[in-house]
This record gives C-alpha cells, sequence and structure tokens, in this order.
C-alpha cells in the first residue's frame, strides 16, 4: 500500500473502531472488506489479525470488569484447536463454500430474531463449547469467528457491557492459535510494522472514545446495531 491508501485505512480503523465499541462488533468486517480494495484478501484477512489483537486489548482493557469467565473458559475449550486448524485452512483450503454457508445461517438467523421466531437461549456449558469450537474454526479460516459468536450471546440475554467484555478477552485468546499460520505469510518489512504500531495507537484511542459514547446508546439500540453489524458482515461473506 502507498501512503494515501495506508491513510484512508488507518482512518477507517480509527472509525471502525468506535464503531466496535459502541455496536460490540464489526471492525474485522470493516478491515476486510477495506483492505482487500488495496491487497488481496487473504493478505487482508491477515492484516485484520493484527489490527484484531490491538483492538480487542484495548476492549479488554476498558471492560475487563464486566468479562463473564465462565462464558470464555468453556468457549475456549474447544476454540483455541478449532482456530488453529482453521488458520491452516486459510492457507490450504478454498474458504467460499464455507463462506457462504455462514452467510446464510447468519442472515437466518438475524432474519428469525428481527421476526421474534427465535426463543432466547440458555447459557449452558454445552452450548459454550459448540460456540467455542464452531466460532474458532471460523475464526482462523475465514477472520469472522464473530458473525457466529456474537448472535448467540446476544440471545443468551448478555448486556452490552458483558458482551463487550467477554467477547473481547474471548476473541483476544482466539488470536493466539491462528499466529503461526498467519505470520509465516505476513508481509513484513518496517512501513506494515510502523503501520500496525499506528493502528494499535489509533484504536486505544478509540476504544476510550467509544466507551464513554456507549453510556448513552440503550440496549435496543445496542441490539439493532449489533443485528445490522451481523448481517452486513453475512452480505459481505455472501458477495465475496
Amino acid at each position: 500500500m502507498n501512503f494515501d491508501q495506508s491513510a484512508l485505512l488507518a482512518t477507517v480503523i480509527f472509525l471502525g473502531g468506535v464503531l466496535s465499541t459502541v455496536t460490540g462488533g464489526g471492525l474485522s468486517m470493516i478491515v476486510i472488506v477495506i483492505g482487500s480494495i488495496f491487497i488481496d484478501v487473504r493478505a487482508a484477512i491477515v492484516l485484520d489479525l493484527y489490527i484484531l489483537i490491538a483492538n480487542q486489548s484495548a476492549k479488554t482493557f476498558f471492560f475487563h470488569a464486566f468479562t463473564r469467565w465462565d462464558v470464555v473458559g468453556w468457549s475456549v475449550l474447544l476454540g483455541i484447536p478449532f482456530a488453529f486448524i482453521g488458520s491452516w485452512c486459510l492457507f490450504l483450503l478454498p474458504i467460499d463454500i464455507v463462506q457462504r454457508v455462514v452467510a446464510v445461517i447468519a442472515t437466518l438467523f438475524i432474519s428469525l430474531r428481527l421476526f421474534s421466531f427465535v426463543p432466547r437461549l440458555r447459557c449452558t456449558r454445552l452450548r459454550l463449547i459448540f460456540i467455542g469450537a464452531v466460532s474458532g474454526f471460523l475464526s482462523g479460516a475465514t477472520g469472522n469467528g464473530a458473525i457466529v459468536r456474537k448472535p448467540l450471546f446476544s440471545a443468551m440475554g448478555l448486556s452490552k457491557e458483558v458482551m463487550l467484555g467477554t467477547t473481547a478477552f474471548l476473541s483476544l485468546i482466539m488470536t493466539i492459535p491462528r499466529l503461526p499460520a498467519y505470520a509465516i505469510h505476513t508481509p513484513w518489512s518496517m512501513s506494515y510494522v510502523v503501520f500496525l504500531c499506528i493502528a494499535a495507537g489509533l484504536l486505544f484511542l478509540s476504544a476510550w472514545i467509544g466507551k464513554y459514547i456507549l453510556r448513552y446508546i440503550t440496549p435496543y439500540i445496542f441490539d439493532t446495531l449489533l443485528n445490522v453489524i451481523i448481517l452486513l458482515g453475512a452480505l459481505r461473506l455472501l458477495l465475496s
């Protein structure tokens, strides 16, 4: 990327960081979509991993007091090994079919929720283990594990602060098993590292700003914005 493209992407990352703090997610989808304009989609997914680490670290710093540690613990039980497997599948297998299946499921889920056909889910250990495994694999293979995790956690009735604190720390842990495969395919250079450092600083600032905006967002607005973000992400996967 040249300087103008890097500056544009950094601005998008900052604004996306504020949005993801207010809505509970969406930055990864924004980074991958905008990033793929300048670089290929796999490289955009790799870039998103490092952006995700900075973004979720910032959210964890500001919202760690709201983290549901039981949800995190059961979700990572199979989430970590499946994220490791998925990360290698990204570079070894075509992901078109996986992307479209996830997009259809997510779109159907949001549609049912909007028409009140989906009941609230109980937060059980078995469900958390299953969610962790599926979202872990998808996070490694497509960079979009949250598209499954967030709607299901929302259906379990997690409040906006608990959702942010829990998903931030969980997402941060899920990046660890993806690092070996992604690091090998990273186009390392001094400009790349400088860009990541600047992006990390912007994301901590955006999380701080988003934290104060969040207190003025009602649960209904939060849930609506979250559904819109998930739906847009599903459409992105379907059309990519």
